[in-house]
């Protein structure tokens, strides 16, 4: 773990002083507020009463609505969007998971998490999942008026390891592994769609009609995708890739059509021997923009040992395109080797990226805007995976400012920080987080 002297960094409160306007609120305030206090401790009695928490679950996380719904943490801000939460204590190499938890709090301005607590308020019936979002809720909202303990945070981790198993423990994790598994798992619990096996099954064998266009072919795919499952998450995080690969064979010309949904894009770094071979994309040994990573990822390609269905002939060529794009766009930089050895690329990441060079052609117009807007990123600082610290970098949507958590501290940024991204680069950025200007 990457230490820090303590002189670097603000403490949570000293930035909301500084920063942000002081959360500071009369006794009537809080008595004015009503059954709004006791929000949390109505959504834990009906979890409670449909047996969701298992009973060692159920102590922590009624110490937390205990916690959440004290006076101290009692703020005015509570029904309006999520401005500037404060630090989550390392409970040791837990930063993978404080800045994945930070980043998810504060996406959208916070509009995301709250359509997920809204979402939570309003279900009739419970699976054991509710615990999770139940968890992620309470700890939000204590962070919104209070450092997170090391004592909650231990709780927190307690509640996680439940269900997502392969965090168990104290070692170092991917933050992205976590990310990915944390997005999944609200997303199986808010699934819209709840079908028996057989009629999963059924659905997904439905084949599409192969005399079909390459584009209605995709719009089957996402239609069929979304008839199984679909939620909130799918809501601002899914996107589709067409895929066409063309036999080689002039007298065939058969067309294979791939049109896979996906939550993120993983923007490989290439050797630099790969890099020199494709000079159109890297006209030079150390020109390290982010789109040029993107368009090696969308890059055509000439399959020379594939073999087509139809002819048999060895050779295709594939022709990678977006056909839709999500409203965050989380792209991972892939840094680590198969030996979990970093690649310490220093990129340059624009404040502002527009996509419609990787979009499929004809389908470029229907897009209202394909220009995104960096809101946040998590870094990684270290040599490889597993012995490094994570930090999470938010915009705030009201100063404007970008804030760095780096566990139970949060401090300001200088002013120019998302500029040096851009003309600079970093070597540290690991996860980054796009929303589209809508």
């Amino acid at each position: 773990m990457q230490q820090y002297s303590q002189s670097t960094f603000t403490t949570s409160n000293q930035a909301y002083g500084s920063h942000v306007q002081q959360r500071d609120y009369s006794k009537s305030e809080i008595q004015n507020k009503g059954p709004q206090n006791h929000m949390n401790s109505s959504m834990f009695k009906r979890l409670s009463q449909s047996n969701v928490f298992s009973p060692k679950n159920q102590q922590i996380l009624q110490s937390m609505v205990q916690v959440s719904e004290s006076p101290m943490n009692q703020s005015k801000f509570k029904n309006s969007s999520f401005i500037l939460g404060n630090g989550l204590a390392n409970i040791g190499q837990t930063c993978y998971m404080n800045s994945v938890l930070q980043c998810l709090f504060h996406l959208s301005g916070g509009k995301l998490m709250k359509q997920i607590e809204d979402q939570l308020q309003n279900e009739e019936t419970f699976n054991p999942l509710h615990e999770l979002i139940f968890l992620l809720s309470l700890t939000k909202n204590i962070c919104e008026n209070q450092i997170a303990s090391y004592d909650q945070m231990c709780q927190v981790k307690d509640i996680v390891d439940t269900y997502a198993t392969n965090f168990r423990g104290t070692a170092q994790q991917c933050a992205h592994e976590f990310f990915s598994k944390i997005r999944e798992l609200i997303h199986d619990c808010l699934n819209r769609h709840h079908l028996t096996k057989s009629k999963i099954k059924q659905i997904s064998n439905t084949a599409s009609n192969p005399n079909s266009s390459p584009l209605q072919k995709a719009i089957d795919k996402w239609e069929q995708v979304n008839s199984i499952e679909s939620s909130l998450i799918s809501d601002y995080f899914r996107g589709q890739y067409l895929k066409i690969m063309t036999c080689k064979n002039y007298l065939c010309k058969n067309q294979t059509v791939l049109c896979d949904v996906f939550d993120d894009i993983q923007l490989h770094i290439p050797t630099l021997e790969r890099r020199n071979s494709y000079f159109n994309i890297f006209p030079q040994s150390q020109d390290d923009k982010l789109e040029n990573y993107l368009r090696f990822e969308f890059k055509d390609e000439q399959l020379q040992e594939v073999v087509c269905d139809k002819c048999k002939c060895k050779g295709m060529e594939i022709k990678s395109n977006l056909i839709r794009i999500p409203k965050i766009l989380v792209l991972q930089i892939v840094r680590f080797d198969a030996q979990n050895n970093k690649k310490q690329n220093k990129i340059q990441i624009p404040s502002k990226l527009n996509i419609s060079e990787f979009i499929y052609k004809s389908e470029v117009p229907r897009f209202k805007s394909t220009e995104y807007k960096l809101t946040g990123l998590i870094d990684h600082q270290g040599e490889t995976l597993f012995r490094g610290h994570y930090t999470a970098n938010i915009l705030n949507q009201q100063d404007k400012s970008w804030y760095q958590f780096n566990d139970d501290q949060v401090q300001k940024l200088e002013q120019n920080y998302s500029s040096k991204l851009e003309i600079i680069g970093s070597e540290s950025a690991y996860i980054l987080f796009y929303e589209l200007n809508q």
